[in-house]
């Protein structure tokens, strides 16, 4: 036994039974006395049943108040799912456009690059001695990523120059 746990007990519980008091069986009793007892019984089944439907009504109220409550809840996330939804497109909306206008720029800035070759190849057949040159790839490399005034990067003037 020193081994064995111990089970926990079922508890039961009780149902509540009508108990009547009475001083003799109901086929000794006179009418007045049977009489009496049946509306004793009667009394206490009105009172079971007022109670039952006391307390069917609370129910329905507690009922009809978390009805109310959840419904209130639902309609709270559903303009969240609204808000956020028109958020979300509008977000969406401007990233469309960002990278519209990205691709935009890289578009001119790749122009502007091949412009400014030209104009050098075209002065280098003119005059023969250069004031501007191209700055080196790398140079170029280096710098893209960061600025964004790409023409003041690209040509610079050189030191034998005005």
């Amino acid at each position: 036994q020193i081994g064995l746990a111990r089970l926990p007990t079922r508890t039961r519980t009780r149902t509540r039974t009508r108990t009547r008091t009475r001083s003799a069986p109901p086929h000794t009793m006179a009418s007045s006395e049977k009489l009496e007892l049946r509306r004793a019984d009667l009394d206490a089944d009105e009172e079971r049943s007022r109670k039952r439907q006391k307390r069917l009504l609370q129910n329905r109220q507690s009922a009809a108040l978390s009805r109310s409550r959840k419904k209130e809840f639902v309609n709270n996330l559903e303009k969240q799912v609204q808000e956020l939804s028109s958020n979300y497109h509008q977000a969406e909306q401007k990233i469309q456009k960002l990278t519209t206008e990205c691709w935009e720029r890289k578009l001119q800035i790749e122009q502007l690059e091949a412009r400014i070759s030209m104009l050098v190849k075209e002065n280098e057949m003119l005059g023969g001695s250069s004031h501007l040159t191209l700055k080196s790839q790398e140079q170029n490399d280096a710098t893209a990523g960061g600025d964004s005034n790409q023409d003041s990067n690209v040509v610079n003037e050189s030191s034998t120059g005005v």
